[in-house]
């Protein structure tokens, strides 16, 4: 995962939220040295909750065309197709995010970028618009053959999770903030319940508006509390975060100014806790 990525994707300037959102996924996948990952369409349509694989396929063909990624197709050494290697600009990236926060004119990105030299991939490869072949659904950067399926303009609608805005006054930042979120518990409760997503991000909206917090710090300290052992079951909601936050931010500034070592949980706090997976129960004992 790059963590260093994630925070300058949120900063850009992107067409929609959904492009964002999948410059998100892939930044959290890529390696922070060389910015690559290669998770398959399948894997992506699962950790962003979108419907129509059609959406996932303009958002890729988007950030290509403005720079943002390099699309590799691979091959196997027995000349069947796996998923494709997605390599991010990481210095377009840089700037871009730059040009966002130090100009009040806003870059239109519409040039092709491209990265970079050659590089040795895996099973061969070649440089290639994006198609519609994909990898069969798997687990990601897991080699399987692919399924040819071609883009369909009429037949297919395009579709995503979320439902249409009513009355709300939330920012398309602070919809994908929240599916972000809702992607980020996922990980830890594959089966979860899909929220009111509108709810959601009005909730964000409330945190930015009122208490002055910016998308990154919010996904921050999120991203913290999800990987706490405690909270990781208790923070589960942009309400809850926003209820907590002092307190969260407390806790999780006297870990990186002190190197302070957690503490043993109370019988309360372990019963509160979420049992039903091995990961659940390293460290509490």
């Amino acid at each position: 995962m790059s963590s260093k990525l994630l925070g300058h994707v949120w900063d850009l300037d992107l067409p929609d939220s959904t492009t964002k959102l999948i410059l998100l996924r892939l930044a959290d996948n890529a390696n922070d040295e060389t910015g690559e990952c290669f998770p398959s369409l399948a894997y992506l349509q699962d950790k962003c909750s979108i419907k129509s694989k059609t959406t996932i396929r303009l958002a890729l063909t988007k950030l290509q065309e403005l720079g943002f990624i390099l699309v590799i197709k691979r091959k196997k050494e027995s000349g069947i197709n796996t998923s494709n290697l997605y390599k991010l600009n990481m210095e377009k990236i840089l700037t871009k995010t730059k040009i966002t926060k130090n100009s009040s004119v806003k870059s239109s990105g519409s040039e092709t970028v491209p990265l970079d030299g050659s590089e040795t991939v895996p099973y061969g490869s070649e440089t290639v618009p994006l198609d519609g072949s994909e990898s069969v659904p798997r687990t990601n950067n897991s080699f399987e053959p692919i399924i040819n399926q071609s883009i369909s303009s009429s037949s297919e609608q395009v579709q995503t999770k979320s439902p249409k805005r009513k009355l709300e006054k939330f920012s398309n930042d602070d919809l994908t903030t929240a599916e972000w979120m809702f992607s980020q518990l996922q990980k830890l409760n594959p089966k979860i319940k899909y929220p009111n997503i509108n709810r959601w991000a009005n909730e964000v909206r409330l945190i930015r508006e009122i208490d002055r917090r910016s998308h990154r710090e919010i996904c921050e300290l999120f991203q913290w509390a999800n990987r706490d052992g405690f909270w990781k079951s208790n923070i589960l909601s942009p309400h809850k975060l926003r209820e907590k936050w002092d307190q969260l931010e407390m806790k999780r500034q006297s870990q990186i100014q002190f190197g302070e070592v957690e503490r043993k949980m109370s019988f309360t706090e372990k019963n509160a806790m979420q049992w039903n997976r091995p990961e659940d129960w390293e460290g509490v004992f």
